[in-house]
């Protein structure tokens, strides 16, 4: 900064006055502070800023990369301070970006440097770092194949189940990819369906595997699914199942259990245990009739006590009672006592 005083001396000797030469002094002043703001304008400045990146990919090409490619980068530069507020409007305006273009690479490794200053920066600028400083690319050959879909099953269906239709929709995809990983296939697989606890029939879109495949976006990537889950049938037999008496006071049952012989879905029978079953003697009955009671006319029909002879009906307790069907009883004779009547009086050998 520079100062200017005039001084003006008298005959006698000099003496300053601060109003001789005003203008002077002022036009000195002025200058000084333009020169600070000149200096002080010019003055470097260091900042970071993320900058965006476009990639221009080869439409015959299937990008091989396990990491993805990263979308910004951040650069250091320097300028003035006019010049960093600029750039800092750009990026938010989106007028500065990397874009890498690589539309005429060929199949194999290829690498990008961001060195180079992104698009749309002023030269007022001076990019110092950038991070990364550059990215591998490695490309393979689009390939298409058609090949059949295999459905992958995990563990098998419960007990008492078991799968009566299958099918894929479609069975036959077309997959778009790299070549060197489409070349040794002969099917792919759906991932893998848990069968383990499955009670019910299956229809649901099942992605297919392409894990550590890099497919085209336009490749196949799931079927529909869907599978018939049916109850398998077949025989069951309950010991010890209860044979009741409504009047049990007045007469005893012999025996008062007996076996079941059941047939129906089998995961209703492994349900069904003696607590769930058991046989009433039905119809009309009375100390006259007591006697041996035929109980092989079984019938899930309660109807069996409408003409009032007596008979063993067996009722099953469970929602789907239904489809349980009595295949047989064993023993199928009950004996019947009455339990208050006085045995018969014995007749003299002589009055015979």
């Amino acid at each position: 900064m520079i100062f200017a005083l005039a001084i003006s001396r008298g005959g006698g000797g000099g003496r300053f006055r601060f109003g001789d030469n005003l203008g002077l002094k002022l036009l000195s002043l002025t200058l000084a502070v333009l020169g600070w703001l000149l200096a002080h304008g010019e003055q470097t400045y260091q900042d970071s800023f993320v900058v965006p990146v476009d990639y221009l990919q080869p439409a015959s090409l299937v990008l091989l990369n396990d990491t993805a490619l990263p979308e910004r980068v951040v650069i250091q530069v320097s300028g003035s301070q006019a010049a960093l507020k600029a750039l800092r409007s750009q990026l938010r305006e989106g007028a500065v970006e990397y874009l890498v273009d690589l539309e005429g690479v060929e199949p194999g490794r290829t690498v990008h440097s961001f060195r180079l200053p992104p698009l749309g920066m002023s030269s007022l600028v001076t990019m110092q770092t950038v991070s990364p400083a550059e990215v591998e690319f490695h490309f393979d050959a689009l390939a298409s194949r058609t090949l059949p879909v295999q459905l992958r099953v995990r563990g098998d269906l419960p007990s008492g189940y078991l799968e009566s239709e299958r099918t894929l929709e479609p069975s036959f995809v077309t997959l778009m990819g790299a070549r060197s990983e489409l070349v040794d296939l002969h099917a792919i697989p759906t991932v893998p369906l848990r069968l383990s606890d499955r009670r019910q029939s299956v229809d649901q879109v099942l992605p297919l595997d392409l894990s550590g495949m890099h497919m085209h976006p336009d490749s196949a990537t799931s079927v529909q699914v869907k599978l018939k889950i049916s109850e398998v049938t077949g025989d069951h037999r309950v010991a010890d199942v209860p044979v009741v008496f409504g009047d049990g006071e007045r007469f005893k049952m012999e025996p008062s259990s007996c076996e079941v012989s059941l047939f129906g879905p089998l995961p209703v029978l492994a349900q069904l245990g003696s607590g769930s079953i058991r046989g009433e003697v039905v119809g009309q009955f009375d100390g006259e009739r007591v006697g041996r009671l035929d109980a092989a006319d079984l019938s899930w029909n309660p109807l069996h006590s409408d003409d009032g002879k007596p008979g063993v009906l067996i009722k099953v307790s469970h929602p789907r009672a239904g489809e349980v069907v009595i295949k047989d009883v064993v023993p199928r004779l009950f004996k019947v006592t009455l339990v208050d009547a006085a045995p018969p009086e014995e007749q003299p050998e002589d009055a015979q």
